[in-house]
């Protein structure tokens, strides 16, 4: 019994020594809208690295605890792959040819925005020569 009280203490020791040692929402219990500083998670220690936070804020300044996403409900937006390239614009010279993708999912609770949807590029049509 007692080793087995030793192993598991180990286990969660080593753990947190190589786990993300920015701290964790979960453990801490926090999940906070916005910008808001006490939203902090200090280390358990100093040789433990930064605070790290659980606001929907540490997205944009790159400082989120390891699993804030998973814990606080953050969810990037997400899209389909790239349609194919329509046909050019112009029937002679130079028109535009374009191709599409579309939302799957929106961004929730400060996940990232969605990509460009619509895409642009310059094309040529060679002039069609007429037969007599």
């Amino acid at each position: 019994m007692a080793v087995r009280l030793w192993v598991f203490v180990w286990i969660l020791v080593l753990g947190r020594a190589l786990g993300n040692s920015r701290g964790s929402c979960r453990e801490a219990e926090m999940c906070c809208s916005g910008r808001d500083g006490s939203c902090l998670v200090q280390p358990l220690s100093i040789d433990q690295g930064r605070p790290c936070y659980c606001d929907h804020a540490c997205l944009r300044v790159g400082d989120c605890c390891h699993d804030f996403q998973e814990v606080c409900g953050a969810l990037d937006c997400q899209v389909s792959e790239w349609g194919p390239w329509s046909e050019c614009s112009a029937s002679c010279g130079t028109g535009t040819m374009t191709r599409k993708r579309h939302v799957l999912a929106n961004a929730k609770n400060g996940g990232r925005n969605c990509p460009e949807l619509l895409q642009k590029k310059n094309a040529w049509e060679p002039t069609r020569v007429r037969e007599p």
